[in-house]
């Protein structure tokens, strides 16, 4: 009997040292993406893409297709960043094909509105438009209302480069309820300013007619 319990004591160790190890990388390759997100947004670009090769060989090495397509992503959103918009689109939509296969939802529709965003930056408003509307139906079944706001703050940009006004006014005033139900002040100071230039446009619009 007691070599039995040894022999289970032994298994156990074995599993919980293989779990926290598991762990250990998730967790630095999750804080290896927040270093690649913070350079770009510091504009170190150069140092955003090398932290991202990094990534994507750690990742690759992991095994897992979440850290992977979130690899990819990360290098899609680089690519944004340069307005080189073919390049993130290929990107994206190798995130979306891993994130497919993984059932994680949020990062699934996160890559769907950043692949409509580069539609948009291409003006190629009904793919934008395509794309966002698909991570918003899948935001609202995570009942993500931080997420559903940017969608809406999104489709208001693209229905206004449309000259579709208010499609984009009724976009805005979604994103702006949202944003003051999560006290997010930066996002309720954006759809208030949204709004306002759409005015503008409008009345700019209707005197020319």
């Amino acid at each position: 009997m007691k070599w039995i319990i040894r022999v289970l004591l032994v298994i156990n160790l074995s599993t919980w040292s293989a779990y926290c190890l598991a762990l250990s990388e998730q967790v630095s390759l999750d804080q290896l993406y927040e270093q690649v997100s913070q350079s770009r947004q510091q504009g170190l670009i150069d140092e955003a893409d090398e932290l991202a090769h990094r990534l994507m060989q750690a990742a690759a090495e992991s095994g897992s297709s979440v850290q992977q397509g979130k690899a990819i992503f990360a290098l899609a959103r680089n690519h944004m960043e340069r307005n080189q918009y073919p390049q993130a689109k290929n990107y994206l939509n190798q995130a979306i094909e891993l994130f497919q296969g993984t059932g994680n939802e949020k990062w699934l529709a996160d890559s769907y509105r950043q692949l409509g965003l580069t539609y948009r930056y291409q003006t190629q408003y009904p793919d934008a438009l395509r794309y966002i509307y698909l991570a918003m139906q899948i935001y609202r079944q995570l009942d993500d209302t931080s997420s559903i706001s940017s969608a809406y703050n999104s489709i208001g940009l693209v229905t206004e480069k449309m000259g579709q006004y208010e499609e984009a006014i009724q976009a805005h005033q979604k994103a702006l309820e949202l944003n003051y139900q999560l006290e997010d002040k930066p996002g309720v100071a954006s759809a208030i300013y949204n709004l306002g230039d759409i005015s503008k446009k409008k009345k700019r619009y209707s005197k020319r007619s």
